[in-house]
């Protein structure tokens, strides 16, 4: 044992699962290039494979950069963002189809 290694919230399970496929955004500093790197691991992926990001803008603009795959935006802990191809491979209508406390809020636009 070495004192104060020990860490109770860590994310090595998703981080080992995701880390050959998961878009980083860490230091990009525009919209327009975090975009362009959803898109060039859209060019690399299958139509239909998902592609995973830490942080986020709106649907369209995910859908715009990868429109033949389901795309899971993660901001934070607080909400996530889902491209509507992710919203109907999970099968989400409604408040009742995500996780206790979850809230499904739709973009208008």
């Amino acid at each position: 044992m070495i004192p104060g290694l020990i860490d109770g919230h860590i994310h090595g399970i998703r981080a080992a699962q995701t880390f050959g496929t998961e878009v980083n955004w860490i230091g990009v500093p525009s919209l327009k290039q975090a975009l362009e790197t959803i898109a060039e691991a859209a060019k690399s992926q299958i139509p239909g494979s998902w592609i995973v990001v830490a942080g986020g803008w709106t649907p369209q603009e995910i859908t715009k950069a990868a429109p033949d795959n389901p795309v899971y935006v993660q901001h934070l802990y607080d909400w996530l963002l889902l491209s509507p191809k992710a919203v109907d491979a999970l099968r989400i209508k409604d408040d009742a189809d995500v996780a206790p406390g979850g809230k499904v809020e739709r973009d208008t636009e």
